[in-house]
């Protein structure tokens, strides 16, 4: 398998029980190796004829989380 770098830098936001975790990640993955890692069961196909993947490219991540413990909820 080929080797990679993953990474990503993000804020969190915390208001009582809600947590909003803003993301943003990327790796140095080809779209090439990117299918390999991934098996994508719906590549596309470059113009020399190898499997491409857009499984692996940069991206945006928004999660809201609310904290549900007897806890909290006091």
């Amino acid at each position: 398998l080929p080797d990679y770098t993953t990474w990503n830098v993000g804020l969190g936001f915390t208001w009582k029980v809600f947590t909003l975790d803003l993301r943003y990640s990327d790796s140095d993955l080809s779209k090439e190796n990117c299918d390999i890692i991934t098996g994508d069961p719906n590549p596309g196909v470059d113009a020399a004829g190898l499997f491409t993947s857009n499984w692996c490219g940069s991206t945006f991540i928004a999660k809201l989380a609310a904290d549900l413990t007897l806890d909290s909820l006091k």
